[in-house]
């Protein structure tokens, strides 16, 4: 009797142990937009990584621009930097400051850059249209680029408050 009730004791021991184990929560990346997404997580736990970062630095780019009313009234050839950032609200955007090098007018314009939204497929960048931050009236046309190693290179297009429309290819060089 003692040792039935010792071995009905010993599984019911066996049996809690072996259910408690096998209800930890798998932990890894549940965003499926993450390179490392895991299937098998259920709890998140801040490792997902994105093809974003792989674009986030501080380029030096030269580019050459045309545009105005009459198209081709206007041409020039730019140096500037371009700082690329994740976007925090999604992480597999990135956030392109300087963009274009629009001046915007501002009391200081070097605290008050530009900036548009990308979304990122392999090595390429995609700029859909939208209204450029930090401008009164300026809009991104669809724009795409793509970074190879160190190096960018994308074409651009925009539109001032005042109707005139501004395009240009771009290149540039990472240097952090």
């Amino acid at each position: 009797m003692i040792m039935h009730l010792f071995k009905t004791l010993s599984f019911f021991l066996i049996g809690t142990i072996v259910l408690m184990s096998s209800c930890k929560k798998e932990e890894g990346c549940t965003d499926m937009l993450a390179l490392n997404y895991n299937l098998n997580a259920l709890e998140d736990n801040g490792s997902c990584d994105y093809l974003s970062e792989n674009f986030v630095g501080v380029y030096y780019i030269n580019d050459s621009i045309t545009g105005g009313m009459i198209p081709g009234e206007w041409k020039a050839e730019r140096n500037y930097t371009l700082e690329i950032f994740q976007n925090e609200n999604s992480p597999s955007q990135i956030i392109l400051k300087n963009w274009a090098n629009i001046y915007t007018y501002a009391d200081n314009p070097s605290e008050n850059y530009t900036q548009v939204t990308a979304k990122v497929d392999g090595d390429s960048l995609f700029v859909n249209s939208q209204e450029i931050n930090n401008t009164e009236g300026y809009y991104a046309h669809n724009s795409f680029g793509m970074i190879i190693g160190d190096s960018i290179f994308y074409n651009f297009e925009y539109e001032n408050f005042f109707g005139e429309v501004f395009w240009g290819i771009a290149s540039g060089i990472k240097l952090q």
